[in-house]
């Protein structure tokens, strides 16, 4: 006979018990407090789907510069979660977060305002957030599987991680870093709570180190402005519509209009 109720699959499927995912919640240790930086490589999917040659130069150049800034930085503190157009970076020191991100955005900066085709050049943003976040194997004791499995100290979750990227795609700036509600509450208990929507990078180093940062800075804001001009022209080919290219374009001209009067020293 033919089973007809849900009741008798129930009993028919029991058998294979074993063969359900399983994790025990009770094993779920205390989060860790800990800034969550989302960055992006803007385009990456519309590019994808028009070239893979052209999403290859723009997400591996990317990963390149991250890559290279762990490795010139023994002793970080900061984990990556790379994804395929981004990374997260999660770090209870706020000073390698500062760290990380100056270098990187200055890296790729160098990148756009020395590439002089525009095809080939490629504009980063991020968010920043605050919270409690669960990496590694601290969250796994639940699960045997993922807990003794290097898959499983790959896995990153926490409310942190949607408030970063949701900055990242609501407030960032082309080149910009956009500040969570969280990051601008609290704070490390070495750190300060962080001010303000827009978080510029170019802020973060002083001296000489700085003042060579607010080089790069003023030299990509004027590539930028020339570079959405060729964007605008060009709206159909590249996929980008041009009520989004006009708010991307008021946010830079709000971003970097900073350069001229943070540092007036």
């Amino acid at each position: 006979r033919a089973m007809e109720s849900l009741d008798e699959y129930r009993a028919h499927l029991n058998a294979r018990r074993n063969e359900r995912p399983f994790y025990d919640a009770d094993g779920l240790q205390d989060p860790e407090m800990a800034y969550v930086c989302w960055v992006d490589v803007m385009g990456a999917g519309s590019t994808l789907r028009r070239s893979a040659s052209l999403a290859a130069n723009a997400i591996v150049k990317f990963h390149d510069s991250v890559l290279r800034w762990r490795q010139e930085n023994e002793g970080h503190h900061v984990n990556f979660y790379p994804a395929l157009d981004g990374v997260y970076a999660v770090t209870t020191q706020f000073h390698d977060l500062m760290a990380f991100l100056g270098c990187v955005f200055v890296r790729n900066a160098l990148g756009f305002i020395l590439d002089g085709n525009p095809l080939h050049r490629n504009m980063i943003r991020a968010g920043v957030a605050y919270g409690p976040v669960y990496q590694g194997h601290g969250g796994w004791e639940g699960s045997a599987r993922l807990r003794d499995s290097e898959y499983g100290q790959r896995i990153l979750f926490g409310i942190a991680l949607a408030q970063a990227y949701e900055a990242e795609r609501r407030s960032a700036p082309p080149f910009g870093i956009a500040i969570d509600e969280s990051a601008r509450a609290f704070a490390a208990p070495d750190a300060r709570v962080l001010a303000g929507l827009y978080w510029r990078w170019w802020v973060m180093r002083s001296g000489e180190a700085g003042a060579k940062d607010r080089t790069v800075a003023r030299a990509l804001q004027l590539s930028l402005e020339e570079h959405y001009d060729w964007l605008e022209a060009h709206p159909h080919e590249l996929s980008y519509p041009a009520d989004r290219s006009r708010e991307h374009r008021q946010r830079l001209q709000e971003y970097f209009d900073d350069i001229h009067h943070v540092h007036s020293d």
